[in-house]
């Protein structure tokens, strides 16, 4: 700054936690480790991942070190399951990733959004999508550790796990609040397409308007 005010001046400055509106059995988000590249076997638990890089999750990559890159990259979480949820039917909620993933616990495929093996096929539609992968009972392991790791492809701006709610919802809560979820997209469609008519009025009487005033056949 050269002159005057300058620099941050004002408003509520800190780090704040994005809210979902889900109660989650385990919070997963926070430090993920993370690493540029694609190799088949980093979807193992074994995989030694120490000099992997630390990123938060949620948040873009490009947002925390990796400007403008595109391509793919792996995240994986290693965390302690616990017993009381013996028996519990689960959800790996990952939120929303940009643009395709594929999920794997314990090193088993639990399920993928898009096109993570054919890059640039459709990359305008999967990075708006909540991702939500039902967890097999006998890949669970309470009372011990677990780990997630996710395969990401990113071909266009912004990439990686940018929103959540990141962490394992019981299958319950999770279908509540999804169900919540679609009410409430339905109600901003409807927001969204009565508005929109409401603005179409609006300029056609403003059109009318303005050709009866051009014409000389507006109301005395």
């Amino acid at each position: 700054d050269d002159q005057l005010h300058g620099g941050i001046t004002d408003n509520n400055i800190g780090i704040y936690e994005r809210l979902t509106g889900m109660e989650l059995a385990v919070e997963l988000s926070g430090s993920w480790k993370f690493k540029l590249g694609d190799e088949e076997s980093w979807s193992s638990p074994d995989v030694n991942d120490s000099e992997w890089e630390d990123i938060i999750v949620p948040g873009n990559w490009e947002q925390q070190g990796y400007f403008e890159y595109n391509g793919y990259a792996w995240y994986r979480m290693t965390f302690f399951m616990p017993r009381e949820l013996t028996d519990e039917k689960l959800v790996l909620m990952l939120g929303k990733i940009d643009d395709f993933d594929e999920t794997f616990l314990n090193g088993e495929n639990i399920g993928k959004t898009g096109w993570p093996n054919r890059p640039n096929r459709n990359l305008d539609q999967y990075w708006k999508e909540v991702r939500a992968y039902h967890i097999p009972t006998e890949l669970l392991k309470p009372g011990e550790e677990s780990t997630i790791c996710v395969r990401v492809y990113d071909g266009f701006q912004g990439g990686g796990i940018f929103e959540g709610p990141i962490g394992l919802a019981k299958r319950d809560i999770y279908r509540e609040w999804e169900k919540q979820q679609r009410k409430q997209r339905r109600g901003n469609f409807l927001d969204w397409l009565f508005n929109d008519r409401e603005r179409e009025v609006k300029q056609d009487e403003g059109a009318r308007s303005l050709w009866n005033w051009l014409t000389g056949d507006e109301e005395k």
